[in-house]
Formats: C-alpha cells, structure tokens, sequence
C-alpha cells in the first residue's frame, strides 16, 4: 500500500483517484505520520 501526506494527497487528489481506478492499489493518507484516510477502488 502506498502511503502519502495528506498535504501532497490535497495537491494531486485527480491524480491519486486515476491511479486507484487503474491499478486498484490503495492508497494510505497520513498526517504526522499517522494514518487518517485511505483511497481504495468500489470493489475494496
């Protein structure tokens, strides 16, 4: 699972959304390195 900061996730959301739809891969979103949301595909 890929992890990254929320404010990199605030700045690049369409392109983490295009990924998730391509690969189905989940993505993990953290602030102060701790987890607070996660991008995953409708199928998850």
């Amino acid at each position: 699972m890929k992890r990254i900061p929320a404010t990199e996730a605030k700045v690049k959301l369409s392109e983490l959304l295009a990924s998730v739809a391509a690969d189905g891969l989940p993505i993990m979103i953290e602030r102060h390195g701790k987890a607070i949301a996660a991008l995953v595909a409708p199928e998850d």
